[in-house]
């Protein structure tokens, strides 16, 4: 969730170039992110290139996540030791 609010935080403003050209606004319901609740959702409304821009962030921003997750773990199974300290 952290990375979806940094991504809203971070995603571009409209601008009279985007308004003008066709390209819908879509409004989603998003969570209130401050107190984690479901029931005090609202509705986020942003031109179609917005919502696409700003998952294409979100997915590379996880994959980043991911990438030092993968990094950090073990190679070789051998629990984290080096095959000639025992």
């Amino acid at each position: 969730m952290l990375v979806m609010l940094a991504a809203l935080m971070l995603a571009p403003e409209a601008t009279a170039d985007t308004a003008k050209t066709d390209d819908p606004v879509i409004c989603r319901r998003e969570d209130d992110f401050a107190t984690g609740s479901h029931m005090r959702s609202k509705p986020v409304c942003r031109h179609k290139s917005e919502w696409e821009g700003l998952e294409k962030y979100t997915e590379k921003e996880l994959r980043k996540i991911d990438d030092r997750r993968r990094g950090m773990q073990p190679q070789g199974g051998t629990g984290g030791r080096k095959s000639g300290n025992r």
